[in-house]
């Protein structure tokens, strides 16, 4: 057993453990009694949950040596931090102000992986997907799109999701991807599944493309995007919203 048992940790989150891993976090990343404190105690609230990853992330600052031997008690302590950070995500909130802050700590720990999974992802369709026909490219325009020459587009048997565990819960969480996904839009790429593909779908993500223009960059856009799903759910966000008002059923 990673932790000793403690009999004051009876009903305190997650299963019990406020106060081993207050000692647990403290031997581990040699941090000041009083600062460890402040993370254990406040760990419910986004600011505390900053503090507590901001704290794990200094173990890969520390001598090899002392960092391999937290390694372990490092990737089980995160692992039950996010499962908190998702938690906080997907409750009802008490007020909106509460839930506002519930967001933008979570959102803060998804955009930096967010970002570089849909930077890859972009890149290797670029790379090898193909450009859009002429009547293609003329749907794309007819959504809003200003340069459908860019767009590349890659069919696949499985939209990919990411292998980020806390990008990962909260993509299929929140619905906006999963097993039955069928397109996905990242920048100029376009990922479509295979025998799925039609006029609707693509309007769709073109629309997406669109929206990625007015933004001005992935990153722009995912602030935003992950925002509204993590707020609304993916359905009722209002850039999804705006994609489905355009979708286009025959070409």
């Amino acid at each position: 057993m990673l932790f000793d048992p403690d009999p004051r940790d009876e009903g305190r989150w997650p299963g019990g453990l406020a106060y081993r891993e207050r000692g647990a976090i403290r031997r581990a990343l040699r941090l000041p009694i009083r600062t460890t404190k402040k993370v254990s105690t406040d760990k419910k609230k986004p600011q505390g949950l900053q503090r507590s990853f901001a704290a794990l992330d200094r173990v890969h600052e520390m001598p090899i040596p002392i960092a391999r031997k937290c390694a372990r008690r490092e990737r089980v302590y995160r692992s039950k931090l996010q499962r908190s950070a998702m938690k906080m995500c997907v409750k009802p909130a008490s007020d909106a102000e509460s839930r506002d802050m519930d967001i933008n700590g979570l959102l803060s720990q998804l955009l930096p992986a967010a970002v570089f999974w849909a930077n890859e992802q972009n890149e290797m369709v670029q790379r090898i997907g193909r450009p859009l026909a002429k009547p293609d490219q003329d749907l794309a325009r007819k959504v809003g799109v200003k340069h459908p020459d860019q767009i590349r587009v890659m069919y696949v048997e499985h939209i990919p999701i990411p292998d980020d565990p806390l990008l990962k819960e909260a993509a299929l969480s929140t619905g906006a991807l999963n097993e039955g996904t069928s397109g996905l839009t990242l920048g100029y790429s376009i990922l479509l599944r295979t025998g799925r593909a039609d006029a609707r779908l693509l309007s769709h993500e073109c629309r997406h493309v669109h929206q990625y223009e007015n933004f001005g960059s992935i990153e722009g856009f995912l602030t935003e995007y992950l925002r509204q799903v993590l707020t609304n759910g993916y359905t009722n966000a209002p850039l999804e919203i705006d994609a489905r008002d355009h979708e286009v059923h025959e070409i």
